[in-house]
């Protein structure tokens, strides 16, 4: 009988242990997959994050290039060495302007914050990416306002001349103007693009080579 307790017993004993072996294996193995997800989504953000900043840069560095070349050409309306209509077409056509580089600041912010632990440094470098987004916004509401100001004057003047005429003055007041903000959104932008850079080096061990010219590349 008292083999049999003890038969039983150690069946028994064999059982918790085992039982709570693979409990904690399984607790283990769950909370290790959690954390590659993290980890993996944490990543992720952070190069999305990167690669919108980088492409507002490039569309900004494209958007400076064609003003400085309107410019170029209203500078040469101005001293009639040409009235050309390919010319005034060049200064006086739309802008195209890329809506689709919006950072979705919340979403971002819930996955570093998350990840940061309250860290000091995070919530400055989000603010700043914040403010680079809007910034860069607000660049393509201003030239959005060109296209609308060239189809209202369309609309007011029956002479073709006068409206260019009109158009080539309101492009000369402004386009000094236009070269200025994107030159000084652009350097903010590129700061906020290293500092996140680095943040996420300093803080999660996460290094994104990223690279910015004609052509944005992940390295």
């Amino acid at each position: 009988m008292s083999d049999w307790f003890l038969s039983g017993l150690s069946w028994l004993l064999s059982s918790v242990v085992g039982g709570l072996i693979t409990y904690l294996f399984m607790k283990h193995r769950d909370e290790s997959t959690e954390r590659k997800k993290i980890r993996n989504e944490l990543v992720a953000t952070s190069q999305l994050v990167c690669f919108y900043l980088a492409m507002q840069q490039s569309e900004l560095g494209g958007l400076l290039k064609n003003i400085e070349y309107r410019q170029s050409q209203l500078n040469n309306i101005k001293a009639n060495e040409t009235r050309s209509r390919d010319s005034i077409v060049a200064v006086l056509q739309d802008f195209s302007l890329y809506q689709q580089l919006n950072i979705n600041i919340e979403k971002i912010s819930e996955v570093i914050l998350f990840s940061g632990n309250n860290e000091r440094g995070i919530v400055e470098v989000l603010q700043s990416i914040f403010i680079s987004n809007k910034k860069y916004f607000k660049i393509l509401s201003t030239l959005e306002r060109f296209n609308e100001v060239k189809r209202l004057r369309e609309k007011e003047a029956a002479d073709v001349n006068v409206i260019r005429a009109n158009l080539l003055s309101f492009s000369e007041i402004n386009f000094p103007e236009y070269i200025k903000e994107i030159e000084q959104n652009f350097e903010f932008i590129s700061k906020s693009l290293e500092s996140f850079k680095a943040t996420m080096k300093d803080k999660f061990n996460i290094i994104i080579n990223l690279s910015v010219g004609p052509v944005v590349q992940l390295n």
